[in-house]
């Protein structure tokens, strides 16, 4: 659940920011084909190679691919302001946000393990979509969709790096608590 802090809630429409915390999860499905850069066995490659025919043996962020982003927001009342009907109680919203992520690399390259969290591997955006409805006078629950974009470089043991650029698609259900500035 990400903190909110509302600005101007008693107006038609409101702008606001957030500061979300998520934890996802990535698998890396070993069938498909990349594309590589670097050495395997000593030797140069360069160009696309499947998965599974390299020297890569493992690797995902099932322990986490924590991001950590910085939230703009537009809020607006179908009804045209925030009151007790039964519109006036619901808001929609969207926003876009930035940020780095905090991923917990489990990688295993020519038997050599990587097991490590590593702080600021890449950068993170997302955009949401929501609708958020008041429960009580500070208490609403809300309905988000989340897309997020992260572009995750992963030091490895025994040196060198791997990038992966995900997508994830959330579905988020929760409270929020609103504090008029």
């Amino acid at each position: 659940m990400a903190p909110e802090w509302i600005i101007g809630s008693m107006m038609r429409q409101t702008g606001g920011v957030s500061v979300d915390f998520s934890h996802l999860k990535n698998y890396l499905v070993d069938s498909k084909t990349v594309a590589v850069d670097g050495a395997q066995n000593n030797v140069p490659i360069t160009g696309s190679q499947v998965i599974n025919s390299t020297s890569l043996k493992e690797f995902n962020m099932s322990h986490g691919l924590n991001t950590l982003t910085f939230n703009g927001q537009y809020r607006w009342f179908p009804s045209g302001q925030r009151d007790k009907t039964w519109l006036g109680r619901m808001q929609l919203y969207t926003g876009l946000g930035a940020g780095f992520s905090i991923p917990h690399v489990d990688a295993t390259i020519d038997r050599v393990q990587t097991y490590q969290y590593q702080r600021g591997a890449g950068p993170v955006v997302n955009a949401l979509l929501g609708i958020n409805y008041d429960i009580y006078s500070f208490i609403s629950g809300f309905a988000e969709y989340k897309l997020t974009y992260a572009d995750v470089t992963a030091n490895l043991a025994g040196g060198g790096t791997i990038n992966t650029e995900t997508v994830n698609h959330q579905l988020i259900l929760g409270l929020a608590a609103h504090f008029d500035i």
